[in-house]
């Protein structure tokens, strides 16, 4: 294996993209530079005439994907396009079900790339020049953040994109429960990261995942901001049933419908609007709090928390305590209905995304129709046969057994597509036309149908278990002689455990569940568990990238471009295991 240096002054840089935020900035660094929404809204081009049969794609059940021309990173505020939003769409590259960079749509013609193959060189570009002062991608080692459970099939078409789109030198790809870890101090823990789309509970042992205790729940601090505004329209009612006014007119209204009262803008942004105040409404200490000791003994006040409009409520202690043990919270007892009311809610989201996760494996299982056939033949059929012998069970191991994306595999490819100039010489005059075309493309549906097995993985990974039980199903599922240590120390990490009053709320509260959970057949176990702080505690994993990064001996982990020339993708499962 060959070793990365240079002599470049430049640091590493360290990149986690997020299903609420990505956060970019270089190694050896406490805080990332630039931190900006991953859900962004953009401007697609326009619909092509088809030339086969002479009507509009759209006319047809599937139709070509537009690629995307424009990004806008600030889509809360205000309409993109007066009163209105026009043709801008929302999207976000991390899928919500899933959690992974994953295009779970199959009603596309063509199935060139997908949009979070797109997004993601423009979010690292973006972040690079705003923030970095770097002009391009290229030059600067990437440390690439990635989610515990991210099914080998996407790691490898994530490295071909950074090796041969953003044309980075070297990269590696960090698990960010490692990274948790290591931001703590600790290579051996049971990682808890609430996030945007959900919980992840992930033992680590000795740096290395133990994929069979990986634990996942909905509950994250999407549904959490969903409780919170569905709180403020109740108390926004009940205030205006006191003062005898029309309930109707009584409704929650975004910022951009205080400064714009006539604008109509698309559902998609109207709700990132409305979860943006539940955020708000959270992080202030109105929206959420630990039911600790303290507060069951005293009569805890209510917070005043002031709306967009500038109309101000209270919150209860009920309301505030409520949106809290929905994400960490006990589990329900015979003697606490409000705690069996947050279980129902768990199994309602629980339900619904397992529902979601079926549709997605289903579609992706479903054969292609006559249409999909005879274009795949038309187009490239050796080019689907080694898409599709990439991501098989020999590489996904790391042992490449194909010649695509290796040095040798692209010369046959460039010798075959000679062979073919005379009938791709008007796609290829197109392609042209469009100066942001992708320079990796890649068939989504072969990789939906490659990502089908660990998508059945994360069925049985999906529950509706508070997090103290999760931690304790997660550490039983790991070998024996690994149960104490990952048990032994718990790591709390994610936007979602940014909960109040303190610093220790959530951990002093986990740490008693988990014991009174363990102390009924292990009386006297102690667990500890280790949290950044509260600013720190929503990058935690880039910290621990950061912090990997910055170390003199981390060369020997890169994956160089010899080596991704030489074994292609398939060296991504070897050297990031």
């Amino acid at each position: 294996m060959a070793f990365y240096t240079s002599n470049d002054s430049v640091n590493a840089i360290v990149a986690d993209i997020g299903s609420y935020a990505t956060k970019i900035g270089f190694a050896g660094e406490d805080h990332p530079r630039s931190y900006f929404r991953s859900h962004v809204a953009v401007l697609r081009e326009e619909e092509k005439q088809d030339k086969s049969n002479g009507s509009n794609s759209a006319d047809n059940t599937k139709r070509r994907r537009r690629r995307i021309q424009t990004v806008n990173y600030d889509n809360l505020n205000y309409p993109k396009e007066g009163n209105n939003d026009g043709e801008w769409e929302g999207i976000n590259p991390i899928d919500s079900t899933t959690g992974l960079c994953y295009d779970p749509n199959t009603n596309y013609q063509y199935n060139n790339n997908t949009d979070w193959s797109d997004l993601i060189p423009t979010f690292l570009k973006h972040g690079y020049s705003s923030a970095l002062g770097l002009k391009a991608t290229s030059g600067v080692p990437l440390l690439m953040m990635e989610r515990s459970y991210n099914p080998p099939p996407i790691r490898q078409q994530m490295l071909e994109i950074l090796m041969e789109e953003c044309d980075v030198p070297a990269t590696y790809f960090g698990r960010d429960a490692t990274m948790a870890c290591y931001a703590c101090g600790r290579t051996t823990s049971t990682v808890i990261d609430i996030g945007y789309s959900g919980t992840t509970v992930s033992p680590v042992h000795d740096g290395f995942v133990e994929q069979k205790g990986v634990r996942r729940s909905p509950i994250g601090t999407m549904a959490m901001d969903e409780m919170a505004v569905a709180q403020l329209q109740a108390l926004i009612k009940e205030e205006a049933k006191r003062q005898h006014k029309a309930t109707s007119t009584a409704v929650l209204k975004p910022l951009y419908q205080v400064k714009q009262p006539k604008a109509q803008r698309k559902e998609v942004f109207r709700r990132l609007a409305l979860l943006q105040i539940g955020k708000e409404c959270r992080e202030s200490g109105a929206g959420q709090a630990i039911n600790t000791a303290a507060s069951k003994s005293l009569l805890v006040p209510s917070i005043a928390f002031t709306l967009p409009d500038g109309q101000v409520v209270d919150v209860p202690s009920s309301t505030r305590f409520a949106v809290a043990n929905l994400a960490v919270g006990r589990g329900p007892t015979s003697e606490d209905d409000e705690q069996s009311q947050q279980q129902q809610q768990r199994e309602e989201l629980y339900n619904k995304t397992k529902t979601d996760l079926e549709d997605i494996i289903k579609a992706a299982m479903q054969p292609d129709d006559e249409m999909d056939k005879k274009e795949t033949e038309n187009d490239d059929g050796d080019e689907e046969e080694d898409q599709s012998s990439r991501y098989n069970e020999a590489t996904a191991v790391g042992i490449s057994s194909s010649l695509r994306g290796t040095k040798r595999g692209r010369k046959v490819g460039r010798s075959k597509g000679k062979d073919k100039a005379s009938t791709s010489a008007t796609a290829a005059t197109e392609e042209g036309n469009h100066s942001n075309q992708p320079k990796v493309r890649f068939d989504n549906r072969i990789l939906q149908r490659a990502c089908v097995p660990y998508m059945e993985t994360m069925l049985e990974q999906l529950t509706a278990f508070p997090v103290a039980n999760m931690v304790c199903d997660a550490a039983f599922r790991c070998d024996r002689e690994q149960q104490a240590g990952v048990l032994g120390n718990v790591v709390l990490a994610g936007g979602g455990a940014c909960i109040g009053p303190t610093d220790q709320s959530v951990p002093d509260s986990l740490r008693e569940q988990i014991e009174a959970i363990i102390h009924t057949h292990t009386p006297g176990w102690r667990v500890k568990v280790l949290s950044p702080g509260m600013q720190e505690r929503a990058i935690a994993s880039w910290l621990g990238g950061s912090i990997l990064g910055s170390l003199g001996t981390f060369h020997e982990m890169w994956i160089t471009k010899a080596e991704y020339e030489e074994w292609g993708t398939a060296i991504v499962n070897r050297k990031c295991p």
